[in-house]
C-alpha cells in the first residue's frame, strides 16, 4: 500500500513484441505450384511464395469442428483469420486461442449466423488476464445456423495503424462444449448445479440461460477455500461476462446465505462491475441470478465466474459500538511511501444491522497539521448500504463529513487537515435494515497532503 503519490495502477500486456522488420518479403525465392511448396506462413500467388494464408474473409473461412484444435497464423501485418463451425442452437461454448509466439497477443470475436457480435474477448471474459490461455470466450449460442470467428492482433483490433504479424505468429484455436450450466427446474435450497469453492483464485465457470420472464435460476456454493494459514478466505467475488453484446439480459445477481438472506446484490455483474462479499466462511451459500427487468427468453444468458481470494480479511466490528464510548479502536499500522514518508494506515469491516444501527470506530492521529482520510466502499461491491460518515476530534466537535455516493468508485471518501494531534472518531450511519447493509473502509494518519490513497 503507497501513499503520496502512492497507487499507480499499469495495465500491460497488450504490447506488440519488437520486430524491426514488418515488411511483407517474399520467404521463398524459388518458384511454387501450391501452398504446400511453401514455408509456413506463407503462400504460393503467382509461383512466388508471400507473407499471408487464405482464410482472410467469411467466404474463405476455414471450418472448426466441435472439441477441435487447429492452427493458425497471423502473417502479414493486420491478418484476421476466419471460421465457421455449425451449431444446432441451445448450445453453451468455450472457445479459447492460445499464442505459440513469445509476447503474441490475439483478440477473438464470435458472431451469430446474421452477422451480429455474440461477444468477444482480448483475455478472460471478465476482462482480466489469464495464464496460459491468450483469449478464451464463453458464450451460449441461442440459434441453430453457421457461426463465424475471428482471430487477429490487439494492435490490428484496436490499432489499424499498427498492425501487426509474422510467419512465426503461430496461435492455437479450439472449440468445445461447456457443460458446467444451470437447468430447469430450479429454485432456492433445489438448483440443479453446485459449485465447488474449495480453492483460492481458481475460476468456477458457470454458463446461464434465463429462459422466462421472472425467472431466477440458482447456484449452490459449497464454500471451503482456505489461506495458506488455513484459516477461510474472506474475499469471494462474482464476475460476469464483460463483453456481453449479443445477449438480451441484464444479470441483476445476489449471494444468499443458507438462510435465503441477501449478503450481497449487484445489477449487470460483467458489463457494470463485478460482485463482492469481503466476509466469507465456511459452509452452504447460494448465487440468484435474474434479468433485472424481469424479462427472459432465447437470447438472456450470460456465464458467472466464480473466484475466492487470500486477501488479509479486515477485522470485523464488534457490537455493541453504538456511542463514541463504546468505539471499536481501529489497529493502525506505520508504513512508509517509497520516498521514505511515515504514515499510519487501518482498516474494518462492518456491518449495519437495524435500520437505526449507529457503528463507532476511533484511530490515534500523531502528526501536527497532518491528515485524516477516509475511503469506504459498499455500493460499488453489491452492499445496499449506503451510508454517512462523520469525523469528529477528541471534544467530539464535528468536523467533516461525507455521504455515499452510489455510482462512485470509491463511493465515499473523506480527507481532512487537523491541527492536533490525539483520538479521532468516525460513525457511520444510514442502514436500510437488510442483511446486504455492509461496508468496508481504509483510514489513514499522515504528516503530509496525499494526493492519492488506496480504497478498499
Amino acid at each position: 500500500m503507497l501513499l503520496k503519490i502512492m497507487l499507480l495502477i499499469s495495465c500491460s500486456g497488450d504490447v506488440a513484441p519488437e520486430d524491426n522488420d514488418k515488411n511483407t518479403t517474399p520467404i521463398d525465392d524459388g518458384s511454387c505450384q501450391s501452398d504446400s511448396d511453401c514455408a509456413t506462413g506463407t503462400i504460393c500467388e503467382t509461383s512466388e511464395c508471400i507473407d499471408g494464408d487464405r482464410n482472410n474473409s467469411s467466404e474463405e473461412a476455414e471450418a472448426i469442428l466441435w472439441d477441435d484444435t487447429i492452427t493458425g497464423i497471423l502473417n502479414p501485418a493486420g491478418d484476421k483469420d476466419y471460421y465457421t463451425f455449425t451449431a444446432r442452437g441451445g448450445e453453451y461454448v468455450r472457445i479459447t486461442t492460445t499464442t505459440l509466439m513469445e509476447g503474441g497477443d490475439t483478440v477473438l470475436t464470435l458472431r451469430e449466423p446474421t452477422g451480429q457480435v455474440v461477444t468477444w474477448s482480448d483475455d478472460f471474459p471478465t476482462g482480466s488476464a489469464v495464464s496460459s490461455l491468450d483469449s478464451v470466450i464463453y458464450a451460449y449460442l441461442a440459434y441453430e445456423g453457421e457461426y463465424l470467428l475471428t482471430v487477429e492482433d490487439y494492435d490490428g483490433y484496436f490499432n489499424p495503424d499498427e498492425a501487426y504479424g509474422r510467419p512465426d505468429y503461430e496461435y492455437e484455436l479450439n472449440l468445445s462444449a461447456w457443460d458446467n450450466v444451470t437447468s430447469e427446474p430450479d429454485a432456492f435450497e433445489d438448483s440443479n448445479f453446485t459449485a465447488e469453492v474449495d480453492s483460492t483464485n481458481l475460476w468456477s465457470s458457470i454458463g446461464v440461460h434465463i429462459q422466462e420472464a421472472e425467472d431466477s435460476d440458482f447456484i449452490r456454493v459449497d464454500y471451503s477455500a482456505k489461506t495458506e494459514d488455513g484459516d477461510d478466505a474472506k474475499f469471494l467475488f462474482i464476475n460476469g461476462v464483460v463483453n456481453l453484446d449479443g445477449s438480451n439480459l441484464t444479470p441483476q445477481v445476489r449471494l444468499l446465505d443458507n438462510e435465503g438472506n441477501i449478503l450481497s446484490d449487484f445489477t449487470n455483474v460483467g458489463p457494470d462491475g463485478q460482485l463482492l462479499y469481503p466476509n466469507m466462511s465456511e459452509g452452504t451459500y447460494y448465487v440468484e441470478i435474474k434479468d433485472a427487468n424481469d424479462d427472459g427468453g432465447a437470447n438472456y444468458w450470460t456465464y458467472l465466474f466464480l473466484l475466492a481470494r487470500e486477501y488479509s480479511p479486515y477485522p470485523v466490528e464488534a457490537e455493541s459500538n453504538d456511542s463514541s464510548e463504546e468505539a471499536n479502536a481501529v489497529e493502525m499500522s506505520t508504513l512508509q511511501t517509497d520516498s521514505g514518508s511515515e504514515y499510519t494506515v487501518g482498516k474494518y469491516f462492518g456491518t449495519l444491522s437495524t435500520s437505526d444501527d449507529t457503528d463507532w470506530y476511533s484511530i490515534e492521529h500523531s502528526y501536527s497539521d497532518g491528515y485524516v482520510i477516509l475511503c469506504l466502499n459498499s455500493t460499488l461491491y453489491g452492499s445496499t448500504a449506503s451510508p454517512t460518515v462523520e469525523l469528529y476530534n477528541d471534544s467530539m466537535e464535528l468536523i467533516a463529513e461525507a455521504d455515499s455516493d452510489s455510482g462512485a468508485d470509491p463511493n465515499l471518501a473523506i480527507k481532512e487537515q487537523v491541527a492536533d494531534t490525539g483520538q479521532y472518531f468516525f460513525s457511520v450511519t444510514g442502514a436500510n435494515g437488510t442483511s446486504s447493509d455492509w461496508y468496508q473502509f481504509l483510514t489513514y494518519s499522515t504528516d503530509f497532503d496525499p494526493t492519492s490513497y488506496s480504497c478498499p
